[in-house]
């Protein structure tokens, strides 16, 4: 059986304020659980993460998506179609989706789209974030502050 892997945050958990010390803070990604419902007919799911499993697996639990947890020093090949397995290993998959993947195919293409993309591959911190909603909401970046004198 084929074996589709899905990384947590972005395709999954909405992760719209990045990392936040590991906690998993934010929403379902919408669609997610649908998708997963979808893949599942014909594909057995894995969902991977750099987060602690244990906390991800009770994330999707308490949200009616049935998992188990990878037993590690063991084979990672997941062939159950009615149970998600979260891992924080690299599963073996006909496709993984993700949120920051770029698509391999040889090197030119890579480094071309990466280099198309870099701007986008930059860390943003919260800060970034806000400011980013701030220029939005007033339509435009703030005006120039003028110091005052001493």
């Amino acid at each position: 059986m084929a074996t589709v892997a899905i990384d947590f945050d972005g395709p999954v958990h909405w992760y719209r304020y990045g990392w936040q010390d590991g906690v998993i803070y934010d929403d379902p990604t919408p669609g997610a659980f649908d998708a997963i419902r979808r893949l599942q007919q014909d594909y057995a799911v894995v969902v991977f993460t750099c987060r602690d499993a244990v906390q991800v697996a009770d994330w999707l639990t308490g949200r009616g998506i049935p998992t188990a947890l990878d037993v590690p020093g063991t084979s990672l090949f997941w062939n159950d179609r009615a149970t998600v397995l979260v891992t924080n290993r690299k599963p073996a998959a006909v496709v993984y989706i993700d949120d920051r993947g770029i698509r391999f195919s040889n090197w030119a293409q890579t480094l071309a789209d990466f280099d198309a993309h870099e701007t986008g591959f930059r860390a943003r911190t919260g800060l970034d974030r806000v400011q980013e909603a701030v220029t939005r909401a007033r339509g435009g970046p703030p005006p120039a502050q003028v110091r005052g004198f001493a």
